[in-house]
């Protein structure tokens, strides 16, 4: 079924060099103020909108649609030049207004989409002082804010006016305009075709047509894959190994592993009696191997974690290493608490043994995870009872609450590393995500300074040293980053995903890849498109 088609310049329906890429899902809404909750739609708003700024493969913003900006020195100001010569994809020229229009509906009280990002901007102040310059006037200085400029623009001039209750509904979610590196040519059922665009300010693309392919599974893309049907997919921690050897072996693939920025951590309730000393937090974390959990749970397909802000990152602290479980160190710090361990028995203090009560929700990996942590802890002399609940009941009923000893848990950091939505006192709240109740004033004047300061530099050592205090204090242990892999075909040049805050960071340069050797040939069924 054809949903949408524009149609291919006479030019394009000749011979031409495209790129197939696999994706497990479909689309729903192309737009990129509604897509953070679908994957298939974020790879799509990738290849056709842009932002003002765009990540790098470390997560630093960096120039995209503004060629460049001027903080003032209170941290309040953000003044974006955009670039002269970048036009949407209908011909129209982007301006300021595009930017005031995009940022007016995250503003508004009754944007539907995510609500985090809403958060954002609602009390962000931004205006056209002329066509290519947008001042934006924030409460407070709050540096994680170039980040979040990321989120691709609007065109007003074929939206405006518009209710931001209209957003879900909008014809142009099926039919998006944009002024990315690919235009949406049709969209069907099983499919999107996007050709360049030859506008682009950044250069027109070097591959010609870009072919994404939707599959219900990862079986069937794999199957589509080894048919030679693709010549790209990108697949997270479900994936065998033995099945990514059988497609590196055949020589028609390179494999490109990159990191993803959620991390999954073993949170501590430090308003537990037990745990209410940084000591005890460290004995359990002490008792713990990340890497036999990243081996035999998670097949490799991890990167063991030490702190909040991720390996790769330009806010990590590259001279903290994760280290071996110390099981003897451990052992000194409870006998210096006064527990005592009987011949393989639970630990115990007096008629006390020392247990707890593990919860995790009934996701697959954490509920390995969990089952793994407890057999560990076992061993070493620690009672715990696992439960499992709903992921609702986990955030509801036991973290939010802290009705909890140890949980096991996901937190998704965006696309800055600020730690201060997790980390900072004032999110103990029964609306914040400080789930273990942690509060350090020392942690808090770090994660404070580190927001009001532009100074990127002195962002970095604010954050090398939380990640040092965060170690000391063990409010949770941090267990793994998951990894993900691009199978590209290695005809194809220049894909070098860095760190992925999001799946479709991989798509980052997607403007200067080549096809090299002999060209990836139009498959006769893609004339059915037009």
């Amino acid at each position: 079924m054809i949903i949408w088609s524009q149609g291919l310049r006479a030019q394009e329906k000749a011979e031409v060099t495209r790129l197939v890429e696999g994706i497990i899902g479909a689309p729903l809404l192309i737009n990129p103020l509604l897509s953070p909750l679908n994957s298939p739609d974020q790879d799509l708003v990738s290849l056709i909108f842009s932002g003002l700024t765009r990540l790098s493969a470390s997560g630093e913003p960096i120039p995209d649609l503004a060629q460049s900006w001027e903080i003032s020195e209170d941290g309040r100001t953000y003044v974006f030049y955009l670039r002269p010569q970048a036009r949407w994809h209908d011909g129209h020229p982007f301006s300021a207004e595009d930017v005031v229009f995009t940022y007016s509906l995250l503003a508004h009280p009754n944007f539907p989409g995510d609500p985090t990002l809403a958060s954002i901007f609602q009390e962000v102040q931004c205006r056209a002082t002329d066509e290519l310059t947008v001042e934006c006037e924030l409460p407070e200085p709050f540096s994680p804010f170039l980040a979040y400029t990321t989120v691709g623009i609007l065109p007003s001039h074929l939206l405006a006016p518009l209710p931001p209750e209209a957003l879900p509904h909008l014809p142009f979610n099926r039919q998006p305009i944009g002024t990315g590196p690919f235009r949406l040519m049709a969209l069907e059922e099983n499919r999107a075709l996007l050709a360049r665009n030859r506008e682009y300010y950044m250069g027109p693309p070097q591959i010609q047509l870009l072919e994404l392919r939707f599959f219900s599974d990862l079986h069937s893309a794999l199957t589509a894959l080894h048919r030679g049907e693709l010549n790209g997919l990108l697949v997270g921690q479900n994936i065998e190994p033995q099945e990514l050897e059988g497609i590196s072996s055949s020589g028609r693939f390179r494999l490109l592993d990159a990191t993803r920025t959620p991390y999954t951590a073993l949170f501590f309730n430090t308003s537990s009696p037990l745990l209410a000393e940084p000591q005890m937090r460290r004995v359990l974390a002490l008792l713990i191997d990340r890497q036999t959990i990243v081996q035999t749970v998670l097949a490799g397909r991890a990167v063991p974690g030490l702190t909040p802000i991720p390996p790769g990152s330009w806010a990590h602290n590259t001279l903290l290493k994760p280290q071996p479980p110390q099981q003897e160190e451990a052992s000194r710090l409870l006998t210096e608490m006064g527990w005592q361990r009987p011949r393989d028995g639970l630990w115990e203090k007096g008629s006390q043994p020392l247990s707890f009560q593990l919860v995790t929700d009934s996701d697959p990996v954490r509920a390995a995870v969990a089952e793994e942590v407890a057999r560990q802890l076992r061993r070493a002399g620690i009672g715990i009872e696992i439960r499992v609940v709903t992921t609702q009941e986990l955030v509801e009923s036991y973290l939010a609450s802290r009705r909890y000893d140890l949980a096991i848990f996901t937190v998704d950091t965006g696309p800055d590393p600020d730690p201060y939505p997790v980390w900072h006192s004032t999110q103990l709240g029964p609306r914040g995500a400080n789930f273990t109740g942690y509060f350090s004033p020392e942690v808090d004047r770090l994660l404070e300074e580190a927001r009001r300061t532009a100074d990127r530099w002195r962002r970095r050592s604010l954050y090398s040293t939380f990640q040092i205090k965060f170690l000391e204090d063990s409010p949770a242990m941090i267990l793994f980053y998951p990894l993900y892999t691009y199978i590209i075909d290695v005809r194809v040049k220049g894909p070098s995903p860095g760190l992925l805050y999001y799946a479709s960071e991989r798509f980052a340069n997607v403007w200067e890849w080549k096809i090299e050797e002999e060209a990836l040939p139009l498959r006769p069924d893609a004339s059915k498109i037009r």
